[in-house]
């Protein structure tokens, strides 16, 4: 799925493709439960992921800053 704008994205996503320099935003990001993401997000910070760099995980809603490009698989 390409994602280009700062809307919510529900997945869940197994992969994310940047297109462009993409800064994905975290307190988007749910991993598997929220219980689990709840007891991490207050250390955590939005991500940039660089042009041509693909990562890999399970995503189940993302959303990106404004600006970035990225492809998202589902799963």
């Amino acid at each position: 799925k390409l994602i280009d704008g700062d809307l919510v994205h529900i997945g869940p996503f197994v992969a994310i493709t940047a297109l462009a320099d993409s800064t994905v935003d975290v307190s988007d990001c749910l991993i598997d439960s929220i219980d689990r993401i709840t007891e991490t997000i207050e250390d955590a910070a939005d991500f940039e992921i660089p042009k041509g760099v693909t990562i890999f995980g399970r995503f189940e809603v993302i959303s990106i800053v404004s600006g970035g490009k990225i492809l998202a698989y589902k799963g």
